[in-house]
């Protein structure tokens, strides 16, 4: 596959994406370094492409290889693939590593998109700690909105008073839009 990326180059962006795409979809992980390497090329469309591929394999060894990446790509675009990729085992180191702040934010948002109602009970503690970084805890609030467990909607309201207006503002958000998705259940 390796040769054929080679010669890629010379066809042009468009074959290198189509190359890739492809060796997502057939999980080709024995060469994950070389997509690895990928995602620090120049071209957005190689990095996405390459973040593609990565996430369609899946693995610990590719949430590795994105999160060693994830301060230098678009966070949105690492938190889809993290979701597809990572396990729950991943998920629960990853959310208890102290990385830098956009790291953390990025797996935040990764569980959100996943819907891991598991992870409800981290996330309002990691919301409610008032020693995190604001990022962080509005993030949190964010991710619990996106997974709509209504065990979440109780501790948000408890962060609708929260002295940070950043946090009260995320915290009342995510509390109407599960509200919400509850109401829409019930019907």
């Amino acid at each position: 596959m390796q040769h054929m990326i080679a010669r890629g180059r010379s066809l042009g962006m468009i074959a290198i994406i189509v190359l890739l795409s492809i060796q997502g979809i057939l999980g080709l992980l024995f060469s994950l370094p070389w997509l690895a390497d990928l995602l620090d090329d120049p071209e957005p469309a190689v990095q996405d492409a390459a973040v593609r591929a990565l996430g369609r394999a899946g693995g610990r060894r590719v949430v590795d290889a994105l999160m060693a990446h994830a301060d230098r790509l678009p966070t949105y675009r690492v938190a889809k693939e993290l979701a597809q990729a990572a396990s729950d085992i991943d998920f629960e180191a990853l959310l208890r590593d102290d990385g830098n702040v956009k790291t953390t934010v990025t797996v935040l948002m990764a569980c959100g998109l996943r819907g891991d109602a598991l992870r409800t009970p981290l996330l309002v503690r990691m919301a409610q700690d008032r020693i995190c970084d604001t990022e962080i805890r509005v993030a949190a609030c964010r991710a619990l909105a996106m997974i709509g467990d209504p065990a979440g909607a109780d501790a948000l309201r408890l962060l609708g008073s929260d002295s940070d207006p950043a946090v009260q503002k995320a915290a009342v958000r995510a509390r109407m839009r599960i509200s919400a998705a509850m109401r829409k259940r019930i019907r």
